[in-house]
C-alpha cells in the first residue's frame, strides 16, 4: 500500500459531550532537564496520533482515544517562542 489512506479508518476526535467510557488511564510524566529527555518527549508527542490510530484500528468498537496535555514549563522548553495564547 502506498501512502496513508486514513479515510477507511472511522476514528473521530473525542467528543466533549460523549458519554463516559468504561475505563480511563491517567499518566503523568516528568521530563528530565537534559536535551536527550526533551528530544524523547518531543518525539513521543509527535508520534502519539499515529500510535492511537494503529492501536485503535485493532478494535474499532473500543473507540480508543488519547488526550495529551503539556504544562507551561515543558511547553516553554519544547517551543519557547510559539506558546499558545491560552497557555498561562
Amino acid at each position: 500500500m502506498s501512502g496513508k489512506n486514513w479515510d477507511r479508518v472511522p476514528i473521530d476526535a473525542q467528543s466533549v459531550d460523549a458519554p463516559l467510557s468504561t475505563a480511563a488511564i491517567f499518566l503523568i510524566v516528568t521530563v528530565g532537564s537534559d536535551q536527550a529527555a526533551l528530544s524523547t518527549a518531543a518525539s513521543v508527542l509527535s508520534e502519539l496520533d499515529d500510535l492511537v490510530k494503529n492501536v485503535g484500528f485493532r478494535d474499532l468498537s473500543g473507540r480508543l482515544s488519547c488526550i495529551a496535555g503539556v504544562g507551561v514549563g515543558l511547553w516553554n522548553r519544547l517551543s519557547p517562542n510559539r506558546r499558545p495564547r491560552e497557555l498561562k
